[in-house]
């Protein structure tokens, strides 16, 4: 299959001007003859200026709506480029926003760490010290008479023994701030789990 060459768009008008200058060459034609190549060759220069002016005229429409359409696009541009800094500037904003309460959350979560952790002390100091109170009971009324009966009234001893109980008030006070903390833990995962589900 052989491919078609495409056919040229001012092939007519190739003609006409392939036969006029055919005929300069020709000596002997006659003036009617000439007369009538001069017409033709008017009307065939008549309808390509008539179609260079249409052709013109669609052209310079054309351009007037391609300059249209870019200046159409160049405004848009100009708009996508303004919202696009505008949401650049509100994504910042966002960002400086979540990073504040980031760090307000941060401080606001120490606090409340530091208040549970001192609502837990005072608890645990209110529970050592009632058992403090408790053993000191405890001592006088059952340890202090075994006392007087086995070491005769020995204040060294009953010292030591008290100082003993003293002394075991702080481990007391760690064990029952530490459970506590734990018990908070706890229940501070366990609703964290029930608000999840």
């Amino acid at each position: 299959m052989a491919t078609e060459q495409p056919k040229d768009v001012f092939e007519k008008e190739v003609q006409v001007l392939e036969r006029a200058k055919a005929l300069l060459l020709i000596k002997n034609k006659s003036v009617e003859e000439i007369a009538q190549e001069y017409k033709d060759l008017s009307h065939e220069y008549e309808n390509l200026l008539n179609d260079a002016r249409v052709m013109t005229r669609v052209s310079d429409r054309l351009q007037i709506r391609l300059n249209r359409a870019y200046d159409e696009l160049h405004n848009t541009n100009d708009e996508l480029n303004q919202t696009n800094d505008k949401l650049n500037q509100a994504n910042d904003d966002l960002i400086q926003s979540t990073e504040e309460i980031n760090r307000k959350r941060i401080v606001l979560q120490s606090m409340v760490d530091e208040l549970t952790k001192t609502r837990i002390s005072k608890r645990a100091t209110t529970i050592t010290l009632t058992a403090a109170i408790f053993l000191f009971v405890v001592t006088e009324v059952f340890f202090d008479p075994i006392i007087d009966k086995y070491f005769e009234n020995d204040f060294y001893f009953n010292l030591i023994l008290k100082l003993f109980f003293a002394l075991m008030l702080k481990p007391i006070d760690y064990l029952v701030e530490w459970y506590l903390l734990q018990d908070i833990k706890r229940k501070s995962k366990h609703s964290a789990v029930v608000v999840s589900e």
